[in-house]
């Protein structure tokens, strides 16, 4: 006897969520190992503690019962396992399982599919933004050609009038995404040309490296233990300088240069007005009084993140996610302000561009024309 409607309803319903669950725990391993050097998302192939980096059994490595019943620790060094890992297997879970319920249904699936990949692609840029400050390229170029691929494949993501419309949908998707990076790049911008320059006056000397990482297209400039700064983000225009004063400079580990100021453009700097070429240096560090860079009001990550907004879910996604994104971010600001907290000195923007967009393809649309409605 074949199932009736209702319980195979209710089968695929348990399966989303518990689809979404072990995409969490696959999501868990992204977000701790693309931004390290030394991992690789598919190598080692099995799970790890990260204090004692034993391999995890498959059996200890359910999604959130294994962490319920390990009550939080390692089996192997009794090392605490970070709540963190459970709450995005549950996340992912709950989320696939909302985008079933909305989305899905035995004809409208790949509809479903598509939203999961997104959801997953914003589950981890937000973590990896949280604990990082960056969003791999990967995960924001990536999207985006997802998000291009994806409405190729099913046309209705950019909206039910496209059905059947395979070309002009992604067509549409193109757009979405340049309109994407073109406002938060028109944003940062305008927000360089506002907050002018940053000043910074250390307590004795401060250290500082110039790198490059894996992965990364452009160096990072780390300035003590909390500044991370990729290189693209300072230098925006051609008349942007960095300049730091009185300090040394050791170039590619050899001996020590003293400076009394060192200025730095994209593709060169002055010791003292000596010049030298970047490309022809891999590392550079050192230590400085005091330094002077553009201040920036985001990173262009944010950008490439809102395309790849733009390219899943069409281009009056991303005016709106920037609005609510910024909405939630003076929220959560007012809500550590009014709790005692103290607010970070640096918020990453892309979770809350991630939250506004998550709202935007759930209920947007009807908040849309209940915004334009209550306007006429």
């Amino acid at each position: 006897m074949p199932p009736t409607p209702e319980l195979l309803s209710l089968f695929l319903t348990v399966t989303a969520a518990v689809l979404g669950a072990c995409v969490g725990s696959f999501l868990n391993v992204v977000i701790y190992r693309l931004p390290r050097e030394d991992c690789q998302v598919h190598k080692p192939n099995r799970s790890f503690c990260p204090h004692c980096k034993k391999q995890i059994p498959w059996y200890l490595n359910i999604p959130v019962l294994a962490w319920v019943y390990l009550l939080g620790k390692c089996q192997n060094c009794k090392q605490p396992i970070s709540w963190r890992y459970p709450a995005i297997e549950a996340l992912t879970a709950v989320l696939f399982l909302w985008v079933w319920v909305q989305f899905g249904s035995q004809t409208t699936w790949p509809t479903a599919i598509a939203y999961w990949v997104l959801i997953s692609l914003f589950i981890s840029a937000t973590f990896i933004d949280l604990e990082h400050m960056i969003i791999p390229n990967v995960l924001t170029i990536g999207g985006a050609a997802a998000g291009i691929i994806a409405t190729a494949l099913v046309p209705t993501l950019m909206g039910s009038e496209f059905l059947g419309r395979h070309f002009h949908a992604v067509g549409w998707s193109i757009f979405g995404a340049f309109i994407g990076y073109g406002l938060l790049w028109g944003v940062i911008s305008v927000g360089k040309l506002m907050f002018g320059r940053r000043s910074i006056q250390f307590e004795g000397q401060q250290d500082w490296t110039l790198s490059e990482h894996e992965g990364e297209p452009n160096p990072i400039l780390e300035i003590g233990e909390d500044e991370k700064i990729p290189w693209h983000d300072i230098f925006f225009r051609d008349s942007d300088r960095l300049r730091f004063t009185k300090g040394e400079i050791v170039i590619d580990h050899d001996e020590s240069h003293p400076f009394e100021e060192l200025v730095f453009c994209f593709d060169h700097f002055l010791i003292d007005d000596r010049r030298i070429d970047i490309e022809s240096v891999k590392h550079l560090h050192g230590n400085a009084s005091s330094v002077v860079m553009s201040r920036e009001a985001m990173g262009f990550g944010d950008a490439k993140f809102e395309a790849c907004v733009g390219a899943f879910l069409g281009w009056k996604a991303v005016p709106f996610s920037l609005f609510a994104g910024s909405l939630l971010g003076c929220a959560v600001w007012l809500l550590g302000k009014c709790t005692g907290k103290e607010p970070a000195k640096q918020l990453p923007f892309g979770p809350y561009l991630a939250m506004g967009a998550v709202v935007y393809l759930f209920w947007g649309p009807d908040l849309v024309d209940w915004y334009l409605g209550k306007l006429r």
